[in-house]
């Protein structure tokens, strides 16, 4: 165990790792299409969990490679007074040949481990709490610091992107798997919320209306192709685009799915995606005026920098990501409950 002192994660770093190291949501799902939806929102996470935890698993890489080169320093001169006349050659190729050396030992030893998962899960928390405990030390400094800062932004739109890819996929998808009565998109009116339509939304109208070129381009074959003929009705670049295709299209029976969807998770992702994005990481006023209908917003004033830490971010990137995947789960059990047989008429 690295001893980290309690006052030492100043920007909440920890929480960041411990999210990045735990395992993504799992259920099983019988739809092929909505499988492969779940399948590549699971390795889009993994991916993202990879990125949050990569500081600390490069600044253990680092500290391991420099110990190696002291060791290899120490065999030839027994101290470690390193100086410029022992860079020069011969004497800096023959360190650095046995500095190579020395790492293939250390690679050679993790070999043994691979197919034990407990002994390679227990290197990786090592790796994870030194690597921790050096880039805590590392983002303490004022020329580090804007860097984790700017890193913890990118988790937040990378976790956007996951949930807007995911959301929008899932849609086409589910229309594709059941045209009948979806793709109709007579749905009524349910959600509410102070949603704001920014400006640049580009959102698409609901005249039921396809384009000639369109079906051209599915061989005029739109069997189990609704969903991605519709897609482009919806604009599910935002928020409010995706909530209105899903309420469009999910005219029945869809308290579970209408349940996810308007999780203040997304609310607040999206606020934060937004401001970071549209406004170079300046609070605007739109960003102000979410502060206050979702408390957990980090509050700022119109014109400051926001700045995060990673309590809020690991918080809300879990919240988004298992909304996220129950939006997928929801969505197939909805299909499956309301599966129209052969032959049987939509009611």
């Amino acid at each position: 165990m690295v001893y980290i002192p309690p006052n030492a994660d100043k920007l909440g770093l920890l929480h960041t790792y411990d999210f990045g190291m735990g395992d993504p949501p799992k259920a099983d799902f019988t739809i092929p299409s909505i499988a492969e939806i779940a399948k590549a929102f699971t390795a889009n996470l993994l991916r993202l969990k990879s990125m949050m935890t990569f500081p600390a698993y490069l600044a253990d890489f680092a500290g391991i490679i420099h110990r190696l080169q002291l060791q290899a320093h120490f065999e030839k001169f027994g101290d470690l007074n390193i100086d410029s006349r022992r860079n020069e050659l011969p004497v800096a190729q023959e360190l650095f040949e046995r500095f190579i050396h020395l790492f293939h030992e250390h690679n050679a030893t993790l070999q043994q481990i691979r197919n034990d998962p407990a002994k390679v899960a227990a290197h990786a928390q090592d790796m994870m709490e030194k690597g921790a405990a050096i880039t805590m030390i590392i983002a303490g400094a004022p020329a580090a610091l804007n860097n984790f800062e700017l890193a913890m932004m990118s988790y937040i739109t990378s976790a956007w992107t996951i949930f807007e890819t995911a959301a929008g996929d899932l849609w086409e998808a589910a229309l594709n798997h059941r045209p009948q009565g979806l793709a109709d998109l007579s749905g009524k009116k349910r959600y509410k919320g102070k949603e704001h339509k920014r400006i640049d939304d580009d959102s698409a109208k609901l005249e039921k209306l396809v384009k000639l070129a369109t079906i051209r381009s599915y061989s005029w074959d739109t069997k189990n192709k609704m969903g991605s003929i519709l897609r482009d009705k919806f604009a599910f670049t935002t928020l409010w685009g995706i909530r209105e295709a899903y309420e469009a299209a999910f005219y029945k029976k869809s308290d579970d799915i209408d349940k996810t969807l308007t999780d203040n998770c997304f609310d607040r992702l999206s606020a934060l995606r937004n401001v970071i994005v549209h406004k170079s990481a300046i609070a605007d006023s739109e960003y102000v005026s979410r502060t206050k209908d979702f408390q957990t917003l980090p509050k700022f004033n119109i014109g400051e920098k926001i700045q995060l830490d990673g309590k809020v971010v690991a918080d809300l990137i879990h919240a988004s990501s298992m909304r996220t995947f129950g939006l997928i789960y929801v969505v197939e059990q909805w299909l499956v409950a309301n599966a129209i047989k052969s032959g049987e008429a939509e009611s």
